[in-house]
Parts: structure tokens; sequence; C-alpha cells
């Protein structure tokens, strides 16, 4: 905890907005397991979803849910971003998280994290959602039930806007193995994150990685929101569930992701992911949390 000061000092750099200023200030209390002003921080009907989780809609879900995990955890923030939203300001945060195994003991840091927000116009949270790469480095159970198949057909009507739009029509491209056509949708410096902390500039080391560990998955979205890039450009993410195959041929559905891009100039600078999948059996990883 002796950087938690430095952290603090940097994150309140990254959250410009107010905003994000409430989600900060909410994330370390939590940290300090202030509940009572913790709770202040929710409106009415306030819910969470965390990794391999339905919806939980109290504190005390949560802290039965992390006791199996991970104690005297904290973040480090990397970035922040706003959006606007009918329903208030959706505040996105990710960054990486530290702490130490329940299980074993064992310190970790660097396991990266993206938290999303919806805040009131009162300033309250209407809901938060967590995904994150524990389960890629066997932190929590990491066995739950692949759930599937779906029936369910994607959505893509929640694509709105124009950098939303584009960045699902590359997603798609991918989804039918039209690599050729996607690859002209990036720039030439463009790279990805994937669970786990696999990093890749193009799509092929992408694909190569990828495919050894499940067949490549269709996803149905749930939501698109825009931010603007602060270098310029617009910032897209898009949150739903995945659904596919394991390797062994089992059908699954229902998996949480969430993507993070950048969109300039007519091309997708670069990819951030985070998904479930570590949750779950069936599905190969092989990651030691340092």
């Amino acid at each position: 905890m002796a950087n938690l000061a430095e952290d603090l000092s940097s994150a309140e750099s990254l959250a410009r907005g107010a905003a994000s200023q409430r989600v900060l200030s909410f994330l370390r209390t939590m940290e300090k397991r202030d509940l009572a002003t913790a709770r202040t921080y929710f409106a009415p009907g306030f819910f969470m979803v965390f990794p391999g989780t339905g919806r939980m809609n109290a504190l005390e879900e949560l802290l039965a849910y992390s006791a199996g995990r991970q104690r005297n955890s904290w973040k480090t923030f990397v970035g922040f971003d706003e959006c606007r939203s009918p329903d208030g300001t959706v505040v996105y945060c990710y960054g990486t998280l530290n702490g130490e195994r329940i299980d074993t003991g064992a310190k970790y840091s660097g396991i990266r994290f993206l938290d999303r927000f919806t805040v009131g116009a009162d300033g309250r949270f209407v809901d938060q959602r967590v995904w994150n790469d524990q389960g890629e480095y066997g932190i929590g159970k990491g066995n739950l039930a692949v759930p599937g198949p779906d029936l369910g057909q994607p959505d893509d009507r929640s694509a709105m806007g124009e950098a939303s739009k584009f960045c699902l029509r590359y997603l798609r491209l991918m989804e039918e193995s039209k690599y050729d056509a996607a690859k002209a949708m990036l720039a030439s410096d463009f790279w990805t994150v994937f669970p786990g902390d696999r990093r890749f500039t193009n799509i092929d080391e992408l694909l190569d990685s990828m495919l050894k560990r499940y067949p490549y998955p269709l996803k149905t979205f749930h939501r698109f929101d825009e931010a603007p890039a602060p270098a310029g450009g617009t910032i897209v993410y898009c949150y739903g569930t995945l659904r596919g195959k394991t390797l062994d041929g089992r059908e699954y559905a229902g998996i949480r992701f969430i993507d993070r891009m950048t969109v300039r100039g007519g091309k997708v600078l670069d990819q951030m992911v985070w998904n479930d999948r570590g949750e779950y059996g069936g599905f190969a990883k092989s990651r030691a949390a340092g």
C-alpha cells in the first residue's frame, strides 16, 4: 500500500470530469471498506455485475464474492472516459488490480480491470459493471459450468454513432473470417490487448494465439458508448455476450465481454478486450500473476 498516495494523485489527474471524480472517490472508499459511506453513492435500485456472477444488489454480496478471491486490494488507474447517455453520464475507468490472493497469500499486481458506472444527474450511481482478468490467473473458482447454448440472434442496432458502426463492421468482418477486409480498417501501428495481458500488433498474431485457445466467437451486443479521444477521434466501448464452442466442442453463450476501441481518421488505432472466459472451465489459460 506504500504507493497508494502516488496512485491517488495520478488517478485524480486522470479523472477530469465531475462524474469521474465521484467514481474515483467511491472506489477509494471501497478500498478502505467504509461501507456506510459507500452506500451514500447509490441510487435506489442500484446493482452490480462482476465477473462470473449474476446481478448483485448489496455490498455484502460483493464482499462475500471478494472474500473468496483476494484481500488488501487496490487499483492503479490508467484512464477514465465519460460518455453522454439518456440515463446519465457513463464513466469508464480502467487500469490494473493489486492485492493478495486469498488462497495462497501470494501478492499480485498488474491484472487488468475495467469498470463501467452509470452516474445519474444527482451524482448517485445507477449501476456498476466490472470486467477483469483475474480468472486468467486462477483467482476465483475458474471452473463455473460453461453456459449455453444460445438461441438468440445478434442485435446490432445499439451501434448508433458513426464510430460505433465502424467498429461493429470491423468486429463482424473478424467473425466472418474476412481478415483482409478487416486489416484494411486498421491503422498501420494498430495494437490490441486481450485477457491475460496478451498483446498483439496485427491480426495474424492475434488469430494464432486465440485459435489455440478457442474457435473465434460470435458477439451479441447490448450497448455501445462513445467518448471523445484526448488526442482526437472517438473512443468506442461495446459490451454484450459471447457465444461459440470450446476446443472440445461444447457450445457456450452468455459469457460477458467488453471492448474499448479508438477510431481516428477512418481507421481503428487500438482495441482493448476484457471478458469472463477465465471464470469458466473449457477454455485453455496459462498465466501467472506477478
